[in-house]
């Protein structure tokens, strides 16, 4: 065994990794990073007419950001 599995074993946990995703789940996190992505590109342009490469980084850190909060939800999600 592991060392990790020991110490979980001593714990009284059992180590599993559940991988099940329902219709609506899936559905749910393509449509959440779908979005993110698609609506800093239809305003990429805008961006850069109004608010210049300044304006546009810091678009793209909170986009980039918000889609990592998503990935690390998902990751994160009880089994």
């Amino acid at each position: 065994m592991a060392h990790d599995d020991v110490i979980l074993a001593q714990l009284g946990v059992k180590a599993e990794l559940a991988r099940n995703m329902g219709v609506f789940g899936n559905f749910a996190t393509s449509f959440s990073v779908i979005c993110n992505l698609a609506g800093g590109m239809s305003l990429f342009g805008y961006g850069l007419e109004h608010g210049r490469p300044v304006v546009m980084l810091a678009g793209w850190i909170v986009i980039g950001f918000m889609t990592l909060l998503v990935g690390m939800t998902i990751g994160c999600r009880p089994g």
